[in-house]
């Protein structure tokens, strides 16, 4: 994605449609992770490899965020994650910058929200 510009792909797509597809494929992943969790149990080793391929995903989603949605995104909240993301994100916060790092909480509960959003939201 090095000469890829957003702007020359929204000329072509709908803002609409790319983030439709980005969600999309955040949600397949994280079901993902879910299913393995349980399926395999917790395999730390191929977080820690970063050559392994699961590694190199969690580069990718953490440098498209800081690269694409960085100057617009006030915060990521994460309610209820599995163990590998936070497990992830101990990991992979060290390759983005401070500011992007500091946009992404883990909430270990909904109430939890009440301190981030207004109760009608």
């Amino acid at each position: 994605m090095k000469d890829v510009h957003l702007r020359d792909i929204m000329s072509t797509i709908p803002a609409s449609t790319i983030l439709n597809a980005y969600m999309a494929l955040q949600e397949i992943f994280g079901r993902t992770i879910v299913a393995t969790e349980k399926k395999t149990g917790l395999n730390l080793t191929e977080f820690i490899n970063p050559l392994s391929v699961n590694c190199k995903a969690a580069k990718m989603i953490v440098s498209l965020w800081a690269e694409y949605f960085s100057e617009t995104l006030v915060r990521i909240l994460i309610i209820n994650s599995p163990g590998i993301i936070s497990i992830m994100w101990q990991i992979t916060k060290h390759i983005v910058d401070a500011r992007t790092a500091n946009r992404l909480v883990f909430l270990s509960s909904v109430d939890q929200l009440k301190e981030y959003l207004e109760p009608e939201v």
